[in-house]
């Protein structure tokens, strides 16, 4: 064995083995192992407080991106979505919309996000030509 594989494996040995006198020594005199763990616990307290402070804001955020769609999408259409859900108004429609949405805010916000107002449609309800009770000015999106 060369000088240099001695060296490395006496190293390998030392590191590995248990130091006995440092366990005669009292736990007072190591160090406080409480403050060391309170801090710890600390610092993880911290960080997941930080994570869900992140997450609140996030979903607050969405949930509100959800309402504006929903509020600028007319009433024909936001019927029309609603229709499965059995709502009898728009305004019922809007709130179980909302409901369904908070299931996965992601995904219903680009869903929503790609609702336009249909050519040759109301500006104000979205209906289709012939579906809604509309003057012309409305028609023309002169709101």
């Amino acid at each position: 064995m060369t000088a240099e594989a001695q060296t490395i494996t006496e190293d390998i040995l030392q590191t590995e083995r248990l130091d006995h006198g440092l366990l005669n020594i009292p736990l007072a005199k190591r160090g406080n192992i409480d403050a060391q763990i309170d801090r710890y616990v600390a610092e993880q307290r911290k960080a997941k407080q930080k994570e869900h402070s992140e997450s609140f804001h996030r979903i607050r955020d969405q949930k509100k991106r959800v309402q504006d769609i929903l509020s600028k999408i007319g009433d024909f259409r936001v019927m029309e979505i609603a229709k499965p859900l059995g709502c009898r108004n728009p305004s019922s429609a809007r709130k179980a919309l909302y409901q369904a949405a908070l299931s996965n805010l992601s995904k219903w916000i680009a869903v929503l996000e790609r609702e336009s107002i249909p050519a040759g449609g109301c500006a104000s309800c979205w209906a289709p030509v012939g579906k809604c009770q509309h003057g012309a000015s409305e028609w023309l999106g002169e709101v």
